[in-house]
């Protein structure tokens, strides 16, 4: 996938309180943003299921570069 010039830098990126019904499209997605450090996903349907490991499979899916999720520092307990 190419990225505009503009998007190849992005770092940080907002998207919660969306619509959102599922993590695998955004973590596929958001592979090609190498910089990227902060997420938030926060308030979207897929973050409200109480079974999802959604918070671990976006962490596998975008290590090692992100180091926030929902503006919280991933630990090392969660990358595991």
């Amino acid at each position: 996938m190419d990225l505009p010039i503009a998007l190849k830098n992005l770092d940080i990126l907002s998207i919660g309180n969306n619509k959102f019904e599922r993590e695998e499209p955004i973590t596929k997605y958001l592979r090609n943003f190498k910089k990227l450090q902060v997420l938030n996903v926060a308030g979207n349907p897929f973050t409200e299921d109480t079974n999802s490991d959604y918070e671990k499979n976006i962490v596998i899916g975008l290590s090692p570069q992100l180091k926030y999720l929902n503006y919280e520092f991933i630990d090392d307990e969660l990358r595991k």
